[in-house]
């Protein structure tokens, strides 16, 4: 699991809270203006100001301007410094905020957009916002294992004070701390009156985290800790003053802290709700509905369905684990494995330090693996970390908290060492792929490092395709050979049940009502979970509604669509390939996810066209070991355009016998020291070879020789030019500009020729496309027939070319026009460009 997914819980502000978007709630006062601009229908002003092509293209950036207007810590971040207060969670803020959202919400629906990913992600945000505001949800503003009361501890853990303003903005985010509380206070005091508040075991894990909070001593608070910490070369005095004012702000978070335990144990105790899921709330299914849609991100699964899948799930993952302790020759039954599995000290580190190792040798080996399985990693590396003990206790077994590649900030996976009897060993290498890699750190790093998406792309996670990436991660990891020993295998089945008991528990808890005791029954009778871990787990499921959904049913959509890659594409399946498109556009919802994994299957069952070079002649002798063939030229001359096309060569002038003609789907003709009317055996074959090509509608293109014996070989005529050799850099006037050139048309092409024969007639129904005085018909298209030829060698670059003048200087070419000539090739050519109008001839014809 990854802080971005506890972000959700808590709607904009929270959702996100510690990602590169760092908003924790809404704007302070001084942004309500913009809020309350854009509900009054100012974004039509908004994107008047910068009207584009494309709607979205406006939109985007209008979007990111409501997030940073309601963001603290975006603001900060767009202003490039630390942020210096928490969230604005009153209820005036949030109508605002809700206000805002919908005027842009109705934009986004209408725009026609080429932008369909970024329209279904902006819609999806903003209906969450207002989903969350309408349903009153900062009422309950904790899940259990975090919320508010978590925040200014995780927000010390990633300040790094490098400054005297970002000290003194930290200082005023602690002093900001009663103010934030106190709002909190406040929402909950109102649901109270209204009936919604939390069940006793999120709260009593919550009062455990804020008495850990509450000390004596300021000075050895977490929240203190980047104070202990100074750059250097801050003057001393000044150094002494802000450690000062940071022990004073210190002390008012904790006094704050104590005023929110006060109000929990005194005022809000009384009131807790009574069932442990929502159910029995007003209006309580239809949220708890909603969370689902929500959580699950376009799957479109009802609660009944997920419930059911789960039950489903569940039986299948029992009969694997069963063969696994046949496997092991265990004598008992299954209930007598898990207990062997939960007692033996054998599975159970003997202190934190082993524990961590463990966790960084499996790490390492998940990094060597993903190679094997990924073609694109993320340059943003993580490092592993224990929980800070002030929240161990009532925290989860392991979590991922992202980081910032600009800022070059590591991911951090962190892991419980807390109870080390209730954290097997066999179940670490499981979590360590989810958390890490190829879990939520290469998705997340990836997402972030994308580099041709706008921020909140980047920082949009979807629970759903986060949490079933990560749960898909821990079958990559079985894949891989992490799991070395049938008690890992075990272990990671049972984290897979763990997920598969998850859809029958919350179901069962908020849409059936059941109590507790029911909810954990499934993961005690079916999964090696360690007692401690299952209650965690259902308290936070009590506290989180529909959250805990996702992670099966992401992982199955993962599952499916992977095999249904691999049935479509058979042997040419590529798996590092579909993990690269499952990951290349961030987190997306399940319903766009499918679309785009199917246009992905789509384009690897497309076959490339396949180019036929007719190799007329060869590089010369002299000059042979330094250069490529002319096949190879063309290879890279044409697949610098399409890199699509793929070739095959059939040298005739090396006697190897021309192809059949119903084979082929695209000819190029090279050049060759021959001409028209030499005494070789494959020129006449060639002639009849072009003439049934051009029957056959097979596109050609002829190259210099190929130019001549093309247009020869169509019934037009060639003969040894008068005026001699032509070589060097030739300027041609452009005469025609056919779709196949994409409307790149140039007045002038310049190219290196080397040539003497000339076409003095053009073949019937054929058209002149470039000229020069030196050569009338320099490039031709063929009427009808998909042809075109070019007395020229774009394949040759100025190097080659020079070396081909000077083995021929004095014979037969004069001294001084190979001189000339030479000089000549120190002016641009457009080489690429003929690359691009043959490639896109080919492909159009």
């Amino acid at each position: 699991m990854t802080l971005l997914a506890c972000n959700e819980r808590f709607g904009l502000g929270s959702r996100f809270l510690y990602g590169p978007v760092n908003a924790t709630g809404l704007g302070s006062d001084n942004m309500k203006p913009f809020l309350f601009a854009l509900a009054a229908g100012a974004l039509t002003a908004v994107l008047a100001q910068g009207a584009a092509a494309d709607p979205l293209d406006a939109l985007i950036p209008a979007y990111e301007s409501y997030v940073d207007a309601v963001s603290p810590e975006d603001a900060a971040r767009e202003e490039n410094r630390a942020p210096d207060r928490w969230a604005d969670v009153r209820p005036a803020s949030i109508a605002a905020q809700t206000d805002a959202a919908r005027a842009l919400l109705k934009d986004v629906q209408k725009a026609e957009t080429e932008h369909v990913i970024d329209q279904a992600i902006l819609i999806r945000l903003l209906k969450s916002d207002i989903n969350w505001a309408e349903t009153d949800s900062a009422r309950i503003p904790f899940t259990g294992d975090w919320g508010f009361q978590a925040e200014p501890v995780f927000a010390a853990m990633r300040t790094d004070i490098d400054s005297v303003e970002s000290a003194e903005a930290w200082i005023a985010r602690l002093n900001d701390v009663p103010r934030y509380f106190a709002e909190n206070i406040e929402n909950m005091r109102r649901g109270i009156e209204t009936g919604w508040t939390a069940n006793r075991d999120p709260l009593e894990t919550v009062i455990d985290q804020i008495r850990e909070q509450i000390m004596d001593d300021a000075s050895e608070s977490g929240l203190y800790a980047p104070f202990k910490a100074l750059p250097e070369g801050i003057d001393p005095e000044i150094a002494a003053r802000l450690r000062a004012e940071g022990l004073q702000a210190t002390a008012r978070a904790i006094s704050a802290y104590l005023d929110v335990l006060r109000f929990l144990e005194i005022e809000y105790r009384p009131y807790l709700r009574q069932g442990a899921g929502i159910a029995d709330l007003e209006n309580g299914r239809e949220v708890y509905a909603a969370a689902v849609e929500h959580y699950t991100a376009g799957a479109g699964y009802s609660p009944e369905e997920i419930h059911l899948l789960g039950q489903s799930e569940v039986t299948r993952i029992r009969s694997e684990m069963e063969q696994i302790i046949a496997e092991i020759g265990f004598e008992g039954s299954f209930e007598d494995f898990l207990t062997y599995l939960r007692t033996d000290p054998q599975f159970y580190a003997q202190s934190a330090d082993e524990l961590m190792e463990a966790a960084e040798e499996i790490s390492s080996r998940l990094r060597a693996s993903l190679p094997d399985y990924f073609g694109t990693l993320p340059e943003l590396e993580f490092e592993v970390q224990p929980v800070p003990d002030s929240i161990a206790p009532g925290y989860t077994t392991g979590r991922y908290v992202s980081g910032d590649p600009e800022e070059g900030r590591l991911g951090i996976y962190l892991v419980n060492t807390y109870a080390l009897d209730q954290r097997p060993l066999y179940e670490l290498p499981a979590l360590s792929a989810h958390e890490a890699v190829p879990g939520h750190h290469l998705q997340i790093a990836l997402a972030q490092e994308m580099s041709d998406q706008p921020d909140f792309r980047k920082n949009y996670y979807a629970t759903a395709f986060g949490e079933g990436w990560g749960l898909y991660a821990e079958r990559i990891a079985g894949e891989a050979g992490i799991y070395r020993t049938p008690y890992e295998r075990f272990g990671a089945l049972s984290y897979e049940m763990w997920r598969a008991c998850r859809l029958v528990a919350d179901t069962g808890l908020h849409w059936y009502g059941w109590t507790r005791s029911q909810a954990e029954a499934c993961f005690i009778e079916n999964s090696a979970l360690a007692p401690l871990n299952i209650q965690t787990e259902v308290t936070r499921y009590i506290g989180w509604p529909g959250q805990a959904v996702a992670y099966k049913v992401g992982e199955l959509k993962f599952r499916e669509l992977r095999a249904k890659a691999e049935l479509e594409l058979g042997e040419d399946f590529d798996l590092r390939a579909f993990h690269d498109s499952a990951l290349a556009e961030g987190a997306v919802p399940l319903d766009v996810l499918d679309v785009r994994i199917d246009d992905w299957i789509d384009t690897q069952q497309i076959t490339f066209m396949k180019l036929t070079i007719i190799e007329t002649g060869l590089v010369p002798e002299p000059i042979r070991a330094d250069f490529a063939d002319y096949p190879e030229m063309f290879r890279n001359l044409i697949s610098a355009a399409d890199p699509d096309i793929e070739y095959e060569t059939v040298s005739v002038i090396q006697g190897e016998p021309l192809p059949d003609i119903a084979g082929l789907e695209a000819i190029l003709i090279t050049g060759s020291p021959a001409g028209v009317y030499d005494d070789y055996d494959w020129i006449a074959p060639l002639m009849q070879f072009i003439r049934d090509a051009a029957s056959a509608s097979v596109p050609q293109v002829g190259i210099c020789f190929g130019h001549q014996i093309m247009a020869e070989a169509l019934g037009g005529k060639v003969i040894k030019s008068p005026k001699g050799w032509g070589i060097g850099r030739h300027s041609y006037d452009v005469k025609a500009c056919p779709d196949w050139m994409g409307g790149d048309c140039p007045a002038t092409i310049s190219v290196p020729v080397s040539h003497q024969d000339q076409v003095v007639e053009l073949p019937p129904g054929a058209s002149v496309l470039a000229r020069s005085d030196f050569t009338p018909f320099a490039a031709i298209e063929y009427g009808k027939t998909p042809a075109i030829s070019f007395q020229c060698h774009p394949e040759f670059d100025a190097d080659y070319s020079a070396a081909l003048y000077t083995i021929r200087k004095g014979r037969p070419l004069a001294a001084n026009a190979v001189d000339m000539a030479i000089g000549s090739l120190e002016q641009p050519l457009d080489n690429q460009r003929l690359g691009s109008w043959i490639a896109r001839f080919l492909t159009q014809s």
